[in-house]
């Protein structure tokens, strides 16, 4: 992903995803603030372990750094609660918010503790789509829609539904490795690339996508309904019968 779009932005010392030991030595006299996924959508649909994220809490509070959350993919009901940082009992100091915050159509958001209320000032940190009259407008009907409509727990059975079928499909398909993800944030997990299966589940009329390299991605609408998961389903085991054949 960093390829033709060097150089990095400054500042940043990567760590391993739920490496305790290693976040805890990444910390340093001049670190201002740890900022975490938890749950992991590009690097390949992996939650956080709770122990990682509440060590990481403790630490920011022993160190006084700020924790930050990016919850644009993971965020607004995709997990099962309304923020994937629910799961977890561990409350940041900020969260990073967009995408489905406005249901696909432009905004971002950024939600912090009221004590740091005064660090930006009205103004200070613009952004194009953060929060036009229309893009605020859409925010608020899609908060209104989750609400309303139970899509909370809509996404809990759902996901509990499509886990099930997969973990059957698992069964029949050696190169299936590990199911993981939480709620309707869905990885499939295979000991080769995964580009192969979302090409003939595609030609067959269901879109997947791609997480690194060896995870299949599903990220089906929060409202999906139980006939097109079985639909979806089937699709996904045909599209590993026709790979599996491909590769023998």
């Amino acid at each position: 992903y960093r390829k033709g779009f060097a150089p990095d932005m400054p500042g940043f010392r990567h760590v391993p995803f739920n490496d305790i030991a290693a976040l805890r030595e990444s910390v340093v006299e001049d670190t201002c603030a740890v900022l975490i996924e938890p749950v992991q959508g590009e690097g390949g649909v992996i939650p956080a372990d709770p122990e990682f994220l509440k060590a990481a809490r403790a630490l920011c509070d022993d160190r006084g750094v700020l924790l930050l959350f990016d919850e644009v993919q993971c965020g607004m009901g995709r997990t099962g609660s309304l923020f994937a940082f629910q799961h977890y009992g561990v409350e940041p100091d900020g969260f990073s918010l967009a995408k489905a915050l406005g249901n696909g159509f432009p905004i971002g958001a950024f939600v912090i503790r009221e004590k740091y209320r005064e660090v930006f000032s009205v103004g200070s940190h613009a952004s194009t789509f953060g929060g036009t009259p229309l893009a605020c407008a859409a925010a608020c009907a899609v908060l209104d829609t989750i609400g309303n409509d139970n899509l909370l727990s809509r996404c809990r059975e759902a996901s509990k539904e499509i886990f099930s079928g997969l973990e059957k499909i698992k069964v029949k398909f050696g190169c299936i490795k590990e199911i993981r993800g939480l709620g309707l944030m869905i990885g499939v997990v295979m000991d080769d690339k995964a580009d192969g299966v979302r090409k003939l589940a595609q030609d067959k009329g269901l879109l997947v996508l791609t997480a690194g390299e060896n995870v299949l991605r599903l990220l089906p609408p929060l409202n999906v309904r139980s006939e097109e998961i079985s639909a979806a389903l089937e699709i996904i085991e045909q599209a590993f019968g026709d790979y599996s054949e491909k590769k023998t």
